[in-house]
């Protein structure tokens, strides 16, 4: 969800295993590929192992 917030995404994770994404009301198809490609990117970072564990200490979910 942090990795997502930097490439201006909002994501909400809640229980583990629920992740919301919260979308303007209104948005382009365009606006919501970006969006798609943002959280894919965050994905394959932390596949990656490119976030640091630090940042789960900080970012909490509900």
């Amino acid at each position: 969800c942090y990795r997502a917030w930097q490439r201006g995404v909002l994501l909400s994770f809640f229980s583990g295993c629920v992740l919301r994404i919260q979308p303007p009301l209104v948005l382009s198809v365009q606006q919501a590929d970006e969006a798609l490609d943002a959280i894919e990117e965050s994905f394959r970072d932390y596949m990656a192992g490119d976030i640091p564990d630090s940042i789960f200490e900080t970012v909490k979910g509900w």
